[in-house]
């Protein structure tokens, strides 16, 4: 249990919810292992951390809001030394500007994140969804 995780993922539940999207996490136990007292894990600062996945989930929900049966599943693991998010997302047709200015920074973030952690950052569309996958190398401290 990890409360900051715990923040990000309710604040998103509750956005998910104001767009009638349905939204689905999948976090794997054994991601907090290795968290040190300040919920580090490994390398990975727990701020970046929270920013990967406020980020993803932002922009899942942003782009499925409006579609018809809108979902998002979030799926976070650890493997091989490397921290996985995966987010699959239905795609709208309707543009739903009900989304606060400043939006369109995130993709940046996630890019610059998986660059500061040795990752990759994927975006990808295909039949109507868009996957994003991020990888950050969990390194010893």
């Amino acid at each position: 249990d990890v409360p900051l995780i715990n923040a990000v993922l309710h604040d998103k539940v509750q956005l998910a919810q104001q767009h009638d999207v349905e939204l689905t996490v999948d976090i794997k136990n054994t991601v907090f292992d290795d968290c040190d007292e300040n919920g580090n894990i490994g390398s990975v600062e727990m701020y970046d951390l929270c920013s990967a996945l406020g980020n993803i989930l932002d922009n899942a929900v942003k782009a499925s809001a409006g579609s018809k049966n809108s979902r998002v599943n979030i799926k976070m693991f650890s493997e091989m030394r490397y921290l996985f998010i995966n987010c699959e997302n239905t795609i709208s047709d309707k543009r739903d500007d009900s989304f606060p200015v400043g939006s369109g920074l995130g993709l940046g973030i996630l890019n610059d994140l998986a660059v500061k952690y040795d990752g990759v950052f994927s975006l990808e569309e295909k039949k109507g969804r868009y996957t994003a996958l991020l990888s950050l190398k969990i390194s010893e401290k």
